[in-house]
């Protein structure tokens, strides 16, 4: 009997239907008491406990094995290897080949650390931001925000905003002008443009950015202006 003839499938059907009627039978005459199952299962003997799940490792909650066990050895992407840098791997892949990631804490820690939790202060404004690896720490704090020359010459903070109408654009405005001076800090330019609206926040004192511009920057994002902002618009591709 050849391998495509129809003999050969209906044999193979019959012999596998064979194995299964033999496997359903020998469970059936297991729990019917015909026959002792080939491996027996003691049975739980005294008081039954609370389950624990020590077949995962999660025996001891305070254990490093039972978290690796529950959580995996590590939390999200790893670091590249040396070898890995050496190789120059990132030049070799498509997409973004960066493994840094960031785990998001709650919305709440903001009342307590971190540039939201602070106010605008006479020594911030005496306080210049100059070093590149700061003003990307703070800036990393600032959704949306981006470092650029500004009018004067000197690195400025700009957002912009699009807006529904142009009667959204003055009421952002006001929402703005009114924290910038609850805060007695001034802001560099605010460019209204219809349904656009610019925002330029620096320190003249310091000729560049000053803590100040960065902890007004923080509490903008914080206001309610959602409702005011025009939608994003759809994209067609062809």
């Amino acid at each position: 009997i050849t391998r495509g003839s129809n003999n050969y499938t209906t044999i193979k059907m019959a012999n596998i239907l064979a194995r299964k009627a033999a496997c359903v039978s020998s469970h059936s005459a297991a729990h019917t008491g015909l026959c002792k199952p080939a491996v027996q299962v003691p049975r739980h003997v005294g008081p039954r406990r609370g389950a624990r799940l020590v077949a995962f490792g999660w025996d001891n909650p305070d254990s490093a094995q039972g978290e690796k066990a529950l959580f995996g050895e590590d939390f999200g992407a790893r670091d590249p290897f040396a070898g890995e840098i050496e190789s120059n791997f990132g030049e070799k892949v498509l997409g973004n080949f960066d493994t840094e990631h960031v785990i998001k804490v709650p919305n709440k820690i903001k009342n307590y650390v971190g540039l939201t939790s602070r106010t605008c202060s006479a020594e911030g404004a005496q306080t210049p931001v100059q070093d590149e690896k700061e003003i990307n720490l703070l800036k990393n704090q600032l959704a949306g925000w981006k470092v650029v020359m500004g009018k004067t010459g000197h690195p400025t903070l700009r957002f912009d905003w699009r807006l529904k109408n142009p009667e959204c654009t003055s009421q952002l405005q006001g929402m703005i002008t009114e924290l910038s001076q609850a805060q007695g800090h001034a802001v560099a330019a605010m460019d209204p443009s219809g349904e656009m609206l610019g925002l330029e926040l620096s320190t003249p004192a310091v000729s560049g950015l000053s803590e100040n511009d960065f902890i007004l920057a923080a509490k903008v994002n914080e206001l309610d202006y959602k409702e005011l902002v025009a939608p994003p618009r759809k994209r067609f591709w062809a």
